[in-house]
C-alpha cells in the first residue's frame, strides 16, 4: 500500500522526478498540458512519430525505411525493441531531428526557464515550502537544516538565506498537513460519487505502528483515483473493536459515511471482527461490502504449497544463508561467477512476510547453480570432519525448476492484483 501526502506539489515532483528535463519542464508548467501525464506528453512528442519513417514487410519480420533515397532500407524488425530504428535513424539527421523533437525541446526548454523565472521567486516562504517537500519526500530528519554541511550549501547558493531550526521545519510541516487535510474535506463534500477504502496495520522502520486507510473512486472523468485519508497512530491492542473506532473517527471526519461503498482488507481474524463492528454500526455496511484482499490470498494458497516442499527448499534457504552471512563466501561466489562468465548478484533469502520471496530465492539461486553447486563441494571438504553436511541433490535442482515454474503463476497473478493505476479484485 502506498502512502504519500495529498498535495499537488509532492506528487508532482514523484511523478516527474525519473523522467528527465523535459519531465523538469511539465512539473514547472503543467498548465500548458493540462490532464496529461509525463509520460503521456512523452510519449505523444517522442515515440509515436518513429512509425511515421518505417513500415512493416507483410511477412512482419522485416521493417521498411520510408525515407526516400534511403540506401540500406531494410531492417530485421524486433518487436522487443526499436533500438535498430532509432539508430537507422540517425543516418538521416532531418528527420531523426524530427524523431526526436528537437524544436519542440528547445521550444519547452525556453518557455521552462521563463516560467521559472517568473513563478519562482525566492522568498522565505518559498523557501520554505520547497525545503519541506525535500524532508517529506525523501524521510529527512528535520535536524537536517541546523548541520554545518546543510548550512554551507544554502550559504554557497544564497548567502543571505536565513536557515529555519529544526523546529519551524516541523512546525510548517504540520501546518501544511493541517490546511491540506482542510483542503481534502472540502474536496469530499462535492465528490458525489461512491468510495471503496483499503486499511492495514503496518509498523515503521523505527518500529511505530499505524493504521493506513486508503480511499479508492471514480471521478467526472472517469479515473481511477486513490487518496490516502489517514495514518493513525495506532499503539492500542490490534484488535477489531479498535481498528474500528480508529476508522470510524476518519470517517467521520470527512463526513462521506454516505459515500461508502466496500471496504478490502486481508484475510486476518481481527478484520473479520473489525468487519461485524461496522455492520452493526450506523455506517452504510453489510456482509456484501466485505471484500477479501485477493492478493492476499494467493499469498496464502503459496504458503500451504510451500509447506509440502519445505524439506527441499530449506537445504538452499540454509545453504543461501550462510552465502549471504560471510563476505569471503560471497567474494568466493563472485570469483565463481566470473568463471563461468555469469554476472555476480547476491543470493536471495525468502522471508516468510515477503510476498513471492522464495520464488525470487529460486530465480536467484537456478541462476547461480554452477557456482553454488562448487561452493557445495567446498564448503563440505572444509567440514569433512562434521556430521552436518549441505547437500543439494541433482533432483532437488530439478524441482526447484519445477516449483520456480508453479511459483511464477502466482507471481504474475499477484503483480496483477496489485497495481494501483487501474481496478482489481
Amino acid at each position: 500500500m502506498t502512502m504519500d501526502f495529498n498535495y499537488d506539489a509532492l506528487s508532482r515532483v514523484s511523478s516527474s522526478s525519473n523522467s528527465g528535463n523535459f519531465s523538469e519542464f511539465l512539473y514547472l508548467n503543467d498548465d500548458i498540458y493540462p490532464n496529461q501525464s509525463v509520460s503521456e506528453v512523452n510519449s505523444k512528442f517522442f515515440k509515436k512519430t518513429l512509425w511515421d519513417f518505417f513500415k512493416k514487410s507483410v511477412d512482419g519480420n522485416f521493417v521498411v525505411c520510408q525515407v526516400k533515397n534511403c540506401r540500406k532500407p531494410t531492417l530485421k524488425f524486433n518487436p522487443s525493441t526499436r533500438t535498430n530504428m532509432s539508430n537507422h535513424l540517425r543516418l538521416h539527421p532531418a528527420e531523426y531531428k524530427l524523431f526526436c523533437g528537437t524544436e519542440l525541446k528547445k521550444k519547452v526548454e525556453s518557455e521552462r526557464m521563463y516560467n521559472f523565472l517568473n513563478k519562482n521567486i525566492f522568498t522565505e516562504k518559498s523557501f520554505g515550502e520547497a525545503l519541506i517537500r525535500l524532508v517529506v519526500k525523501q524521510n529527512l530528519s528535520f535536524s537536517l537544516v541546523e548541520s554545518i554541511e546543510f548550512v554551507d550549501l544554502v550559504s554557497l547558493l544564497r548567502p543571505e538565506t536565513k536557515i529555519f531550526k529544526s523546529d519551524k521545519v516541523k512546525y510548517l510541516i504540520m501546518d501544511k498537513y493541517k490546511c491540506v487535510k482542510e483542503e481534502r474535506v472540502n474536496f469530499y463534500k462535492n465528490l458525489g460519487v461512491k468510495i471503496s477504502f483499503t486499511t492495514d496495520i503496518w509498523t515503521s522502520p523505527n518500529q511505530i505502528p499505524f493504521l493506513s486507510i486508503t480511499s479508492h473512486f471514480i471521478d467526472d472523468k472517469f479515473m481511477l483515483k486513490s487518496d490516502v485519508l489517514d495514518m493513525v497512530y495506532f499503539n492500542d491492542l490490534h484488535s477489531g473493536k479498535h481498528i474500528y473506532k480508529a476508522f470510524a473517527k476518519v470517517i467521520q471526519f470527512y463526513d462521506i459515511s454516505g459515500l461508502c461503498f466496500g471496504i478490502t482488507m486481508d484475510n486476518a481474524q481481527n478484520n473479520n471482527t473489525f468487519m461485524d463492528e461496522l455492520i452493526m454500526s450506523d455506517f452504510p455496511f453489510d456482509s456484501n461490502c466485505h471484500f477479501n484482499c485477493f492478493a492476499h490470498v494467493l499469498n496464502l494458497a503459496v504458503k500451504a504449497f510451500l509447506k509440502l516442499e519445505e524439506e527441499s527448499i530449506s537445504n538452499l534457504r540454509n545453504m543461501v544463508r550462510k552465502i549471504r552471512l560471510s563476505p569471503k563466501k560471497l567474494d568466493r561466489l563472485r570469483e565463481l561467477c566470473n568463471n563461468f562468465k555469469i554476472k555476480f548478484v547476491k543470493p536471495i533469502l525468502d522471508v516468510p512476510i515477503r510476498w513471492n520471496s522464495t520464488f525470487d530465492m529460486l530465480e536467484r539461486a537456478i541462476l547461480l547453480k554452477n557456482p553454488i553447486q562448487i561452493m557445495l563441494s567446498e564448503m563440505n571438504s572444509e567440514r569433512k570432519n562434521m556430521k552436518q553436511k549441505f547437500e543439494i541433490q541433482d533432483s532437488s535442482w530439478e524441482q526447484f525448476k519445477k516449483i520456480f515454474a508453479f511459483l511464477k503463476l502466482f507471481k504474475d497473478a499477484t503483480e496483477l492484483m496489485s497495481g494501483d493505476t487501474y481496478p482489481k479484485i
